[in-house]
């Protein structure tokens, strides 16, 4: 008689990050090692070009790492690229700058030797309307002038085309200058003259400092840290956040107003967003200041009127350039314990009595950032919009799938019928978006970092030799 014994053994290779992006899924067969020829596959990006309402938007420019690509109407597309890391940018005149960056590596294809295949990038590009701004001008007529621009509006559309909750809360400036008298006016003229100028170029802008470029620009002189600025804060005092801001432009003039009228520029706001910021002024080049909306101790400024609904009314002794911000405490908490969510990968089996020279083995792992349940409120509107400035790209509708490589350097050499799979997990945070002294919050989903490791199991069959007696 003949026994056999049978062993089963695991082989742990540890643990393993990889970030290498592919771009499609392949069925794996799991047969002895094919020979084959290897390529160096390419790969092709492509675009679509939108408004930020989902609508197509012809005219624009994209350049990819500094090189222009065809555009048709709103679409675009380019292949055989190499592995690398590409810079797409999409401009269009009146439009803000869309970006993206793509790390493409050839993928490599399950049963084959190391055998690998390219990927296919498509992506949506959300254009919103350039930065704002209105311009007012002293004439020599008795009556006062005045224009107004919106600095901050909280209609946007998501990753996926879909429009968010918008309670068409805003945020509007306007500049006002008061009824001067042919003396005043003479006064001011020969104030800009004696600094060497005239009425003619002397005017007073107002432009939109809430966009996600300029705010960025006001960090950069601020010299906040390259990791904070996709965060679009503008490094204002005690953990405050840009909510929303407008940049008084004087040019190089310092103009003191008459006695008693004051340069006024009025911001309008839902209450609920009043009673949570914070004012903060800046000259160029300066960090922000905090200014006591009801003792303000900032040169130029004659006083601040908070007392009516819905309205901030700075009023100016002194016109120059500079900058008001409203700033507001965003608070980051856990919604939750860190959970974890499974990564299985497809196992690969040699079904032969040879070795299988393994290369890699591709699995799935979730990406971006879901914006969950909130507060339904116009401050939760504009916490949306600072969660949109946060996240940029990261905001998606839901978790997108993408494809990763675990690569074995070198080649792992699988045992006859042994059977390779690969597990790990991926953390999954949920954090609580809230800010300070408001009843405004934003829960949100954050697909973060992974493990991964393979192990392999396969049976040995021994023969086992028996000794047997004999009998007469």
């Amino acid at each position: 008689m003949k026994a056999f014994l049978t062993k089963a053994l695991i082989l742990t290779f540890g643990l393993g990050l990889t970030m290498t992006f592919t771009a499609c899924h392949t069925e794996g067969g799991t047969a002895a090692a094919p020979v084959v020829t290897k390529v160096n596959p390419t790969h092709s990006i492509s675009g679509t070009i939108l408004t930020a309402d989902g609508k197509a938007l012809n005219g624009a420019v994209v350049t990819i790492n500094g090189t222009a690509v065809a555009v048709t109407g709103n679409t675009f597309a380019i292949a055989g690229l190499k592995d690398g890391t590409y810079n797409i940018e999409v401009k269009r005149s009146n439009y803000k700058t869309a970006t993206s960056t793509e790390t493409l590596a050839a993928k490599i294809v399950e049963g084959t030797n190391g055998e690998k295949t390219g990927m296919n990038i498509d992506r949506t590009f959300y254009l919103t309307e350039e930065v704002t701004s209105t311009q007012v001008a002293f004439s020599t007529s008795s009556t006062s002038s005045s224009d107004e621009i919106t600095i901050e509006t909280t209609s946007y559309t998501d990753g996926d085309g879909d429009k968010g909750n918008d309670t068409d809360a805003s945020i509007t400036v306007a500049a006002e200058i008061p009824e001067v008298s042919g003396d005043e006016y003479s006064t001011i003229e020969q104030s800009i003259t004696e600094q060497g100028g005239t009425m003619d170029d002397f005017k007073v802008t107002l432009t939109n400092i809430t966009s996600l470029e300029d705010a960025k620009a006001v960090a950069r002189v601020n010299n906040v840290a390259t990791s904070r600025l996709n965060r679009a804060t503008t490094a204002m005092p005690n953990n405050n956040e840009l909510l929303a801001g407008v940049a008084v432009n004087a040019g190089r003039y310092t103009v003191t107003m008459p006695a008693n009228k004051p340069f006024v520029v009025t911001i309008k706001m839902p209450d609920d967003v009043k009673g949570a910021i914070a004012l903060f002024h800046t000259i160029s080049g300066d960090s922000w200041t905090r200014v006591d909306m009801n003792n303000p101790q900032i040169d130029g400024i004659q006083s601040i009127d908070t007392q009516t609904s819905g309205v901030v009314r700075i009023l100016l002794s002194k016109v120059k350039t500079q900058s008001f911000g409203f700033g507001v405490v965003v608070e980051e908490t856990q919604a939750g314990d860190t959970e974890f969510e499974d990564i299985v990968a497809k196992t690969i089996t040699n079904n032969t009595a040879s070795t299988y020279r393994l290369s890699g083995m591709n699995y799935t792992v979730k990406s971006g950032v879901v914006l969950g349940d909130y507060s339904k409120s116009s401050l939760s509107d504009f916490l949306r919009k600072m969660m949109i400035r946060k996240y940029g790209s990261r905001l998606v509708k839901a978790a997108k799938l993408v494809e990763k490589v675990y690569e074995f350097s070198p080649a792992y050499s699988m045992h006859p019928y042994g059977v390779m799979h690969l597990e790990g997990m991926q953390f999954v945070n949920k954090i609580r978006f809230s800010v300070a002294n408001s009843q405004a919050y934003y829960n949100v989903v954050e697909y973060g970092d992974w493990y991964v490791f393979p192990y392999e199991e396969w049976s040995e069959i021994e023969p086992v030799i028996v000794h047997g007696g004999g009998s007469n």
